[in-house]
């Protein structure tokens, strides 16, 4: 007996290609076609993709809607390892021209292209978010291999131990206390 490789043991359950070639006039029946995209107006999950189910009333199995359309208009299977993006990133559009079948970097390459996220590499950025430039001074390198500002990590330090300070008020006591010892030698 074969083991399942890595690959088909993460591989989900999707319904045939006959059935969803075969329920085409439902899917299409739960789309509001509009001059841009064309939204999903059935079940949608809580980050607004699209939802249609398949299979028994009981048993039924859940498919993102963009997948489904993206197979009803090519009438073949998403292939393995792609993913269905959007190129107007709007969740709920099912518009077949504005979905596209690619990797996961090419989803984040199409993310970075239009602003939504930080381009490649964090080291382009001069400032923190906060305003403070990375320089040789106000520069370290966490243990993870990113930069913090020193400025700002301080102030988070001073934070935490005011925080620590109010939840046990008998560490203050004792380092008050401490520091007297220490003063008195």
């Amino acid at each position: 007996m074969n083991k399942p490789t890595p690959l088909e043991k993460k591989k989900k359950w999707s319904p045939s290609l006959e059935k969803i070639l075969g329920s085409s006039e439902r899917f299409w029946s739960k789309v509001e076609k509009t001059d841009g995209c064309w939204l999903w107006k059935s079940t949608k999950i809580p980050n607004g993709y699209g939802q249609m189910h398949f299979g028994h009333k009981y048993l039924r199995k859940p498919m993102l809607a963009h997948r489904v359309s993206w197979i009803l208009h090519n009438k073949t299977n998403i292939p393995d390892g792609l993913f269905v993006c959007h190129h107007c990133d709007n969740p709920p559009c099912v518009r077949p021209d504005h979905l596209f079948a690619g990797t996961r970097s090419d989803n984040m390459l199409d993310c970075s292209k239009k602003g939504r996220m930080c381009p490649v590499g964090q080291s382009k950025k001069t400032h923190c978010v906060n305003g403070h430039p990375f320089d040789e001074a106000n520069t370290a390198i966490h243990r993870n291999g990113y930069r913090v500002c020193r400025k700002c990590h301080r102030w988070h330090d001073k934070k935490a131990k005011r925080l620590r300070a109010a939840r046990n008020p008998y560490e203050t006591i004792y380092r008050e206390w401490l520091a007297k010892q220490e003063g008195g030698r």
